[in-house]
């Protein structure tokens, strides 16, 4: 977007705003646009640069004027909590020390029944937290079941089978480390308790438990956003399970009614919202949707380009079979205005969006870049990336949005890039 801005013909021309006048102060009024140099000597470019100001404002690079107040606030959060995770080492350090010089000397070290009365204090810490993490999370959780058309259906109904197969396989997947975790947090109580050996997992586990760490056996399920906690993981993993819980209700409840068909599954999922940050796999349910879609339009998978649409204020997507309801969502870096039905930039603050519809469209439908021909909408529009954490690192896709390019407005497509604006799917 800088390329595009800053090296094009109008720029041999006299008066160029390198930035605009808006940006130039960090969005103060009274101050003037900053103009590119004038001159062809090297003394001209000299004196343009010391007359530059000492402090340039963020704006300059198409940040927010807040852009530094917002790395210092994620600057102190990674302080805070790497200095908890140091208090709990040093704690747990101190722990140890007395608790061995106050039962070293006094208990037997053959006695059985006295093991659990030697264990230190970080030890019995660590086992009441287990036991909370184990209250937190479900027994057990029920399996989806196999239907018949959906093992083997042919003609028609096999058009949504491979959206079944993702819930079927995001189910498997959350029992089994729904097992391994609950297997885990009682062998760690055991093991503070005095009544089983340590192994090396188990003092794996310790560690983690002790510096507030995510397990690495727990963490590689599924991705992990950077800098989550214990307790942050378990409460998300928790709201995970049971998402899928009620995913196989609604599975169960679709077959139960007569005629039972892997469509009418499917359906129950479209109408019901699906938070999409909260699957284990989500790029596969992305995927599915786009399978499905192109089963039902009888068209290839290149044909269809995916849109997301953020009003939530009309429901006629609702009846739209090529849409899916996910929520969960929220933009970073911009606002949604219902009103205009358009992004608009904002001080780089976080929204919270409502229940969105991811739908596929035929290329045909739209333009070139296969965006939707929406009815009442701006015409300019912005490649919006949508990211499963907030840390970036996993892209799930990219969607087309309309921006609001209203008279006075500061959103363009090359500033909604330079301000990274994304939206967030967990």
């Amino acid at each position: 977007s800088f390329v595009a801005r800053w090296f094009c013909a109008d720029a041999y021309g006299a008066e160029f705003a390198l930035v605009d006048a808006a940006d130039n102060g960090g969005g103060g009024g009274q101050a003037a646009a900053l103009l590119a140099p004038e001159g062809t000597r090297l003394d001209d470019f000299v004196r343009w640069c010391h007359a530059l100001p000492d402090s340039e404002p963020p704006t300059w690079l198409g940040l927010p004027p807040n852009a530094e107040t917002l790395l210092l606030v994620q600057k102190g959060r990674r302080l805070v909590a790497d200095a908890r995770r140091l208090r709990a080492l040093m704690d747990d350090d101190d722990d140890y020390e007395d608790g061995d010089d106050a039962g070293g000397d006094r208990l037997d070290a053959g006695d059985a029944d006295s093991e659990g009365a030697r264990q230190p204090a970080h030890m019995r810490q660590v086992e009441t937290l287990a036991a909370s993490f184990a209250a937190a999370l479900p027994e057990s959780l029920p399996s989806l079941p196999s239907s018949p058309d959906a093992a083997g259906c042919g003609g028609g109904a096999d058009a949504q089978v491979p959206l079944l197969r993702v819930i079927e396989r995001e189910n498997a997947v959350a029992r089994s480390l729904l097992a391994q975790v609950r297997l885990d947090l009682a062998q760690l109580r055991a093991v503070c308790r005095g009544e089983r050996k340590q192994t090396n997992h188990l003092r794996r586990l310790l560690a983690d438990f002790g510096a507030g760490c995510v397990p690495r056996a727990w963490a590689g399920t599924y991705t992990v956003p950077r800098d989550c906690s214990l307790t942050a993981w378990v409460a998300d993993f928790a709201s995970r399970l049971e998402q899928s819980r009620e995913l196989v209700a609604r599975i169960e409840r679709s077959q139960s009614q007569p005629p039972s068909s892997p469509g009418a599954a499917v359906r129950e999922i479209q109408t019901h919202r699906v938070w999409l940050g909260g699957l284990l796999h989500p790029e596969a349910f992305v995927t599915a949707t786009r399978q499905a879609v192109a089963k039902q339009l009888q068209c290839s998978l290149e044909e269809l380009a995916i849109s997301v649409s953020l009003d939530t204020s009309t429901s006629s997507d609702g009846d739209d079979p090529s849409s899916f309801a996910v929520s969960g969502l929220r933009i970073e870096g911009a606002a949604w205005l219902p009103d205009r039905r358009a992004l608009a930039l904002n001080d780089g603050a976080a929204e919270r969006l409502g229940v969105c519809r991811l739908k596929w469209v035929r290329r045909s439908d739209g333009d070139g870049n296969g965006r939707a021909q929406h009815a009442g909408l701006l015409a300019a529009a912005a490649g919006i990336p949508v990211y499963l954490n907030a840390d970036r690192s996993v892209l799930l896709f990219e969607a087309t949005l309309p921006i609001d390019q209203a008279a006075g407005s500061a959103t363009t497509p090359s500033a909604v890039v330079q301000r990274a604006v994304a939206l967030i799917a967990a």
